[in-house]
This record gives structure tokens, sequence and C-alpha cells, in this order.
């Protein structure tokens, strides 16, 4: 029993023995293979190179490679605080509760700025004419046109197209007069122009522009603005009107005849048109119809004191004296602040003056002549 325990426990250690020694008796026992005979050369055969063939190819260059440093990353910028949107109501409402003149203009440019889309734009512009107006004014009443036509020119430039007619008859119209009686005449026209740019479509602010040259006694720009406005209103009466006013003023006698009658034509109640054309009528010699056209208008108005001197005086050019003698009596009557002269005076001899007619008295002397208006206006006066 211990013979066979003994058995089990090294009968593998015999095994693996006997495996190793059988492994090496079989190489031992393998055959060494034979060596092969060199191949023999003959005399005249060249030994074979057994130089190692070198490549003809340059290495290619290798790329360096840019050392690369490490970007420390950058603070995150923090986000902007967004500022609440102002509100455009109580913008506005501040804005006009300005009383200082020069800080309104500021406040509203500034608003228009924050609020160029705003519906109150025009509203605003209108606001900046006001202030600027305002200060014009105070400085011609201090005496300084200079400074005046400074803001005139803000009120002008910053008007709002088209110009509502109020702030336009009210003050902007009323500027160039004003200028250019305290000696600013360049100025006056340059606002002139500018107000004349911004009423480029409305017919009556072009004649009011035209009337300010008529004031000045510039006839030939009168005309030309005249002329503007009867391109927009070509059936205006009043247009006709002011070019047959500026036309006289600018010495084109026919002309004004022409736009009288014209004006008369588009308005045959028009008291004024036919007026006009009268004194037109008398102008270019032709008295008789001047005749005419005094008495329809006394016909409809018996107090019209222009038209009764118009009357006389045309009497007078068409060598109607007797009648001109009555008619001369009728209107001291009706008007005898005219004259204190007796009616039973005789009027003699007359002379004739471009712009003043006179008449000669025993001991009176009655003067014809003209407001700025164009109206003829007679007194009498002791020589």
């Amino acid at each position: 029993m211990k013979f066979f325990a003994y058995f089990i426990r090294f009968a593998p250690v015999c095994a693996l023995v006997c495996c190793f020694g059988h492994a090496a008796s079989a190489q031992s026992t393998t055959p060494k293979p034979k060596p092969t005979p060199a191949k023999k050369t003959t005399a005249n055969a060249q030994p074979v190179s057994t130089k190692p063939k070198t490549s003809t190819t340059k290495p290619k260059p290798t790329a360096v490679k840019p050392k690369t440093t490490a970007v420390k990353p950058k603070a995150a910028k923090p986000k902007p605080v967004e500022e609440p949107k102002p509100d455009e109501t109580a913008e506005w409402d501040k804005t006009k509760a300005i009383t200082d003149a020069g800080e309104r203009i500021s406040a509203v440019r500034k608003f228009l700025a924050t609020f160029p889309a705003s519906e109150r734009k025009n509203e605003g512009l209108a606001l900046i004419v006001t202030a600027a107006t305002e200060i014009g004014n105070a400085s011609l009443a201090a005496g300084d046109p200079v400074k005046a036509a400074e803001y005139f020119k803000v009120a002008a430039n910053d008007a709002p197209v088209p110009v509502p007619d109020q702030l336009f008859n009210d003050m902007l119209v009323k500027v160039p007069v004003n200028l250019y009686f305290r000696g600013a005449r360049v100025e006056a026209f340059e606002i002139a122009t500018i107000l004349e740019q911004k009423a480029v479509a409305n017919a009556d602010q072009l004649l009011s522009i035209a009337t300010f040259y008529m004031s000045v006694e510039n006839g030939a720009e009168a005309r030309r603005v005249a002329e503007a406005a009867i391109k927009i209103a070509p059936t205006s009466s009043g247009a006709y009107q002011t070019l047959g006013l500026a036309s006289r003023i600018d010495f084109r006698l026919e002309e004004s005849a022409a736009a009288y009658s014209k004006a008369l034509e588009l308005d045959p109640e028009s008291l004024s048109a036919r007026r006009g054309l009268a004194e037109m009528k008398r102008s270019i010699g032709k008295a008789d119809e001047a005749v005419t056209l005094y008495r329809e208008i006394l016909a409809k108005d018996a107090a019209n004191v222009p038209s009764q001197t118009g009357l006389v005086l045309a009497l007078f050019d068409s060598g109607k004296v007797t009648d001109a003698e009555v008619e001369m009596a009728k209107s001291l009557d009706a008007n005898p602040a005219m004259s204190s002269c007796s009616q039973e005076q005789r009027i003699g001899t007359r002379s004739t003056k471009m712009a003043t007619r006179q008449f000669h008295l025993p001991s009176k002397r009655s003067r014809a002549t003209r407001d700025l208006s164009g109206h003829t206006l007679l007194w009498l006066e002791d020589i």
C-alpha cells in the first residue's frame, strides 16, 4: 500500500521527465543540411558588386511644429444691463412743459433724436418754430437784428412741410418784413427764399410771400412768386390780382391790365379785381373804359372812396370836366373830412405826374396818390 501511494505521488513527475528526454533525443538525431558549393567563375567574368544600392531621392525635410503656448481663457464679459426704454408720452409731456424758449428748442431736438419715428414730429417742429420766433422777436425788440435773424433762420429751416397755415400766417410770413425794415435786408430775402421753398405746393402761402416782395417794392420777385402760385391754382382770382399788382409795381402796365382782366373773368363779383382793372385802364389811356368800371363798382358800393376818386380822375382824363366836377362834389359831400373847401369851388388846370396827380384850384389843391395796398386816395389842401 505504501508503495502504491508513493507511485501515485511520483507518477506525474516521472512522466514529465520522460517527455523532456524524448524531445532531446529527437533533436540530436535530426541531420544538418549540406552547404551548397559556390559557382565557379571564369577568368573574364566580372565580380558581382555586393555594394548595396543607395537611394538618389533627398530626404524630405521634416516640418517643424510651431511651439504652442497655452492660451489662457478670457474672462467672460459681464452682460450689459439693458436700460429701460424711455416712455414717449412722458418725455413729450416733459418737453412741452419747459418754459424757457432756448431750453425748449434743445429738448425738442433731443426728443426727436430719441423718437425719430414719432407721430409728434411735426408738432415738435412747430414748437421749435414758436420758440425760435419768440427769441427772434425779443432780440428785435432789444435792438439786435443779427441775433434775431439767426433765430428766425432756425424757425424757417425747422418749419415742417407742409407748413400749417396758422403757423405760417401768424409767425413765419411776418419775419422777412420785420427784418427788412430794421435794416437786415439780406437776411430778410434769405428767409423769404427758405419760406418759398417750404410753401412750394401752397398757392395762398406763395401769395403771402409775393405780398412781402410788393411791400418792399420788388415787383420782379413778386411777379415770379405770383406766377408760381398761378401754376398751382390756375383758377384763383386772387393769384391773378396779385400778379396784376406786382406787374403794376414793376411798371408793366399792359401786363397788369391783362392780369386784372383774367381775375375779373374768374370772379365777376370781385370789386377789388374790377377796381384794379379800372385803374390800369386809366393808366394806359383807356379812360372811358375805366369810367364804366368805376360806375359799376359804385352801383354796388356807393361808399367806396377809392372808386369815387378813380371815377373823378377818369372823367378828367376823358375830358368830361363837368361830369368830373359833379362827381367831385358828391364825393366831398359824402366825405366832408376829405376837405374843408366848398362844393362851389371850381377846379382849374390839372397836371399829371407818375405817382401823383394834382388839381389846382383858385385857393385849394387836390392831390391823388396811392397807399401801399394800391388804393387811390384824394384830398384837398391849402396852397
